[in-house]
């Protein structure tokens, strides 16, 4: 017996799918533009280098986490400022992308740099049957739609025509259609952030430093592994008490203790004694077989180049990236689940200055300033890919929809991983 399975229906299943997955659902979306084309720049000008990436408007962010924070009664408030320059995996509508937090102007110059500049409106409570099919038809990429390759204004309300746009969004991150009234809200699923501590090494990881160089990174994990067996027995073993965290509270009570109290643990209660050391065990077995050792670096979501929001030119080259908090470094970066040992960049980590300074003379003084703004806002937890599509490719086949990379500075890793060459997988 043979089953056919129709391609669209599966696609459509799947993505609407995607819609349900965890997320926190905060203020409505009030107005929104949507360009009925896709993003497209760089060297080739079919490049679609923003595939996945949209742009949130900071202010409206901000205003929808402090609602949320007043609806809960808490005293807390998010100043506007410290949204912009973050990177938020959203979801509203049929919405399947990662958001840059920016400033309305940067949407403005996006929409007449990255579109056909073409901009038409559609006010909901106005719209007329025309209207309203002519919508669910470029969603379907119909190309016969009177909005096909225009970026379309969605105002939900009449109070939303004077407002500032929510986000804009091109059809590489609408992946299905939708009634153009529904009701949609800021649905965040994470938002980036720092790296607090170590990152993890992984098998994946292992196996590439192996075919690069199999003696010193054999050396290179029992090395980790010595050192961090000896952390975990000098932190059972402490006399010392130490602050808890808030997170530590929800934590094992063993261990809590041994942090507070660690004098009373060694001498007053075996019980807790035994069980810290039996969890401190288990936990290096699974960590060591899994070769999940610490190493320096970040994780970061992958953002593309900020350059290409004003005209055609990156300013990135192969070799490089833009990380805050990782200027100056070599860096290996690598994403997970890959397909080959090769599949890997080892980079420099350029400045601030740097970057900044190489869209001087590049960029109108106007733009110039916006692009300035955005590279000193940026915040850790996102990092800047050089706008060659090679490179998506040779990082196992990322995007830009909520992609994460890790960007090892650990200088062994680095060494070894640079004794062998980058290979670029390409499945047709």
């Amino acid at each position: 017996m043979s089953i056919k399975v129709n391609k669209q229906l599966s696609q459509a299943s799947t993505r609407l799918s995607q819609m349900r997955a965890p997320q926190k659902r905060l203020a409505p979306i009030s107005k929104y533009a949507i360009y009925f084309g896709k993003f497209e720049g760089g060297l080739v000008e079919s490049f679609e280098y923003f595939d996945g990436s949209a742009l949130f408007n900071y202010r409206k962010v901000a205003k929808a986490l402090n609602q949320e924070l007043e609806s809960l009664g808490t005293p807390f408030f998010v100043e506007d400022e410290l949204i912009l320059g973050m990177g938020f995996q959203a979801r509203p509508y049929s919405i399947k992308s990662y958001f840059v937090s920016t400033t309305v102007q940067v949407i403005v110059e996006a929409i007449k740099n990255r579109t056909s500049n073409v901009v038409t409106t559609l006010h909901i409570p106005s719209m007329t049957q025309e209207d309203r099919e002519h919508f669910i038809m470029a969603l379907n990429k119909n190309k016969e739609s009177k909005y096909w390759n225009k970026v379309v204004v969605v105002t939900m309300t009449d109070e939303a025509m004077s407002e500032e746009i929510d986000f804009l969004a091109d059809m590489n991150a609408f992946k299905a259609p939708y009634w153009p009234e529904t009701q949609s809200y800021f649905n965040v699923l994470e938002m980036s952030h720092g790296t607090h501590g170590d990152i993890k090494m992984s098998s994946q990881l292992c196996k590439t430093l192996f075919t690069a160089n199999a003696k010193e990174t054999k050396e290179l994990i029992i090395s980790k592994t010595k050192k961090l067996v000896e952390e975990k027995m000098e932190a059972v073993r402490r006399e010392e008490a130490s602050d808890a965290l808030l997170k530590d509270l929800y934590g094992d009570v063993g261990q809590l203790m041994n942090q507070l109290r660690p004098d009373f643990v060694q001498e007053q209660s075996a019980s807790l004694y035994r069980g810290n050391v039996d969890n401190m065990v288990e936990g290096l077995c699974r960590t060591i077989n899994n070769l999940n050792l610490p190493c320096k670096g970040k994780y970061a979501a992958v953002v593309p180049e900020l350059s290409l929001l004003f005209g055609n030119t990156g300013l990135l080259h192969f070799g490089e990236i833009y990380a805050p908090g990782l200027e100056g470094k070599e860096i290996m970066v690598i994403k997970y689940p890959k397909m080959g040992n090769h599949e890997y960049m080892v980079v420099r980590g350029i400045t601030k200055t740097e970057y900044i300074s190489r869209a001087a003379g590049v960029l109108t003084p106007k733009q110039f300033k916006m692009f300035k703004h955005m590279v000193e806002t940026l915040q850790e937890g996102l990092c800047i890919l050089p706008a060659i599509a090679e490179i998506m490719k040779l990082l196992a086949g990322l995007d830009y929809d909520g992609d994460k990379v890790g960007l090892i500075t650990d200088e062994a890793i680095v060494k070894i991983a640079k004794e062998t060459e980058s290979v670029i997988t390409v499945i047709e």
